[in-house]
Parts: structure tokens; C-alpha cells; sequence
């Protein structure tokens, strides 16, 4: 298991996204979302053929999305996950969100972001901060795993996040 820090790449952010009876599922109707090695391994035991749910984006996989927008996991009835014990890290770790200046925070188009405590934040920082370079190593191989000038990170990473909805 890969670990930052002391966490693992199984860490969960624990949000409640129920909203009375329904959940929320904002995020599911918006984001894009970069999948790691293990995370279609843990969906290729459930589903099998890859090819059903994700598609390749600039070297990355993401989950497709339905027509709407909406991921394709996402029941449009109750809000809910479908695949909510093996959802990619992505899912696991937002509502946090990285945005250079602003260190990690809770994302303000989540209506729940209110309810993400400090600690939490701390907790998760440096998993969340880590995430866009864990996806290049994992897909984007050699490439990334040497030093890069900073200049060339930044605009990396900054071209990730905004094709990913990272913040």
C-alpha cells in the first residue's frame, strides 16, 4: 500500500452528504475524476472490463460521465454512490481541494464544507497536496518522477487541476 506521510492511499475524508433523505451528489454532477492504478484495480474486481467506465484524458483515466455531466456511478434518484466501498481516491479525499496560495481547504461549491473541521484539514493536507503528482507517477511515468524545474511543475500541475476540477 503507498503511503504520504503517515497516511495511505485508502485514506477517507468522513463527510456526511445526506441532505434529509437524499444525498447531496453535487460533486458527482460536476468533477472529473483522475483515477490511480489501484483505483480501477478495486473497480475492475467488482466490474471487470475497464472500458465500461473509464476513458483516457491527456495520458489519464477518469470515470466517464453519463450524459449530463454526472459520473456514471451516481444514482440521480437518491444522490448516492454506487460504487461508494471502492470509490476512487478522489472521492475519498474531497471535499478537500489544493489551491496554490490558499494551502488545503474545504471546497466552497460543497455545501457540507462548513462541516470539515480543522483537523481533518490538517490530517489530509499533505495527501491532498501529494494527489496530482501521485496520478502523473502512476500514469504518466518516468516523465515526472525526476526533478522537474519548478517553473515546469507549477504549470503541470496547474494544467491538472484545472482539467481535473482540482481547485
Amino acid at each position: 500500500m503507498a503511503r504520504v506521510g503517515a497516511l495511505t492511499l485508502d485514506s477517507n475524508v468522513e463527510v456526511d452528504c445526506r441532505e434529509g433523505e437524499v444525498y447531496c451528489g453535487k460533486c458527482c454532477r460536476r468533477a472529473v475524476i483522475p483515477l490511480l492504478r489501484s483505483d480501477i484495480e478495486k473497480l475492475s474486481k467488482r466490474f471487470g472490463d475497464v472500458n465500461s467506465y473509464i476513458e483516457w484524458d491527456s495520458g489519464v483515466p477518469v470515470l466517464k460521465r453519463a450524459e449530463g455531466g454526472a459520473c456514471i456511478f451516481l444514482d440521480a434518484g437518491s444522490g448516492r454512490c454506487t460504487v461508494y466501498d471502492v470509490r476512487p481516491l478522489a472521492c475519498k479525499l474531497y471535499p478537500l481541494v489544493h489551491t496554490p496560495g490558499l494551502w488545503v481547504h474545504a471546497d466552497p461549491a460543497c455545501p457540507k464544507s462548513g462541516t470539515v473541521s480543522l483537523e481533518t484539514i490538517v490530517k489530509y493536507a499533505s495527501l491532498v497536496e501529494e494527489f496530482p503528482r501521485i496520478v502523473a507517477r502512476n500514469w504518466l511515468g518516468k516523465r515526472l518522477t525526476s526533478p522537474m524545474p519548478s517553473s515546469h511543475r507549477e504549470a503541470f500541475c496547474k494544467v491538472q487541476k484545472q482539467k481535473f476540477n482540482m481547485q
